[in-house]
C-alpha cells in the first residue's frame, strides 16, 4: 500500500510505488524523471518507459517508447495508422515524431487540487500505457515490415478499448 502521508512528495511516491512493485528503474532527480524498461511478450525488445513529473504545474506524464524506429518512407502511413487507432482511445494516445521516427504512447494526469492518498492512480496510468504499446506493437510492426496500407492494418487489429 502506498500512502502519500509516508512520503514527502509525489516524486518520492513514484519511486516508492515502483520499488514496492519490484520494477527496476533509474532516476534523473534533477529533471524529475524516472526511466523503466518492460519486457515485451510479443517481441524480444524491451519497451522503454519514461515518467516525467512537472511539479510546478502538478502534472505527471508517462511515455512508453516503441522499440522500433519508423523508417522515413513509412512515417506518413504510420501517422495515418496511429490517427485511426487514436480515434478510439479513451485513455492516452500514440504520438509519432516525424523527425526521428520515434513512436510513444502517452498517458498523463493533472493532479492540481487532488489529494493523492494512494498510488492507485499511478498503477492505472502506467498499466494502461504499457498495455496499449504492447497490444498495438504487432500492428505497428505489420505496417513497417509489409507492403500493406494503414487501413488494411487498422481493419485487421482487434479493437482495444482504453
Amino acid at each position: 500500500m502506498n500512502d502519500i502521508n509516508e512520503v514527502h512528495n509525489v516524486y518520492d511516491l513514484l519511486q516508492k510505488h515502483f520499488s514496492e512493485n519490484g520494477w527496476k528503474y533509474t532516476t534523473l532527480p534533477k529533471d524529475r524523471v524516472i526511466l523503466i524498461a518492460f519486457d515485451n511478450n510479443n517481441d524480444h525488445d524491451k519497451i522503454r518507459c519514461l515518467g516525467k513529473l512537472i511539479e510546478e504545474y502538478s502534472q505527471f506524464i508517462f511515455y512508453s517508447v516503441c522499440p522500433h524506429g519508423i523508417p522515413e518512407s513509412k512515417r506518413v502511413a504510420m501517422a495515418e495508422l496511429l490517427t485511426r487507432i487514436n480515434a478510439n482511445r479513451v485513455l492516452g494516445n500514440f504520438e509519432l515524431d516525424f523527425d526521428d521516427g520515434e513512436i510513444r504512447y502517452k498517458t498523463s494526469l493533472d493532479y492540481e487540487g487532488i489529494e493523492l492518498t494512494s498510488a492507485k492512480w499511478l498503477e492505472n496510468l502506467v498499466n494502461v500505457n504499457v498495455t496499449m504499446m504492447k497490444n498495438f506493437l504487432p500492428a505497428i510492426l505489420n505496417l513497417i515490415n509489409h507492403d500493406v496500407t494503414p487501413l488494411e492494418v487498422f481493419n485487421s487489429i482487434e479493437r482495444i478499448r482504453s
